[in-house]
């Protein structure tokens, strides 16, 4: 069984809208990395959230995420940016 944890995180989409998300997640959310999201938007405090109900990593197309993918990898977080 995979550990799940709940997790508040600020987002911007590809029009460059900042987003806060909350819910459920199965692994931690890695800066830079593409999501897509699946969810309900809810009031919190009279600021719109995502409520994230499914995501998934997106195949990486920019040099931010690409980069982002290969620090994941084991052994080359820090060689990451000079491949």
């Amino acid at each position: 069984m995979e550990d799940t944890s709940f997790g508040i995180y600020n987002f911007e989409t590809n029009d460059d809208i900042k987003v806060t998300i909350k819910g459920i997640f199965n692994k931690k959310l890695v800066e830079g990395q593409t999501y897509e999201l699946k969810g309900t938007i809810v009031l919190y405090k009279r600021e719109k959230q995502i409520k994230v109900n499914e995501f998934r990593v997106c195949k990486p197309n920019t040099k931010k995420g690409i980069i982002a993918y290969l620090k994941t990898l084991y052994g080359l977080k820090s060689r990451a940016e000079n491949i």
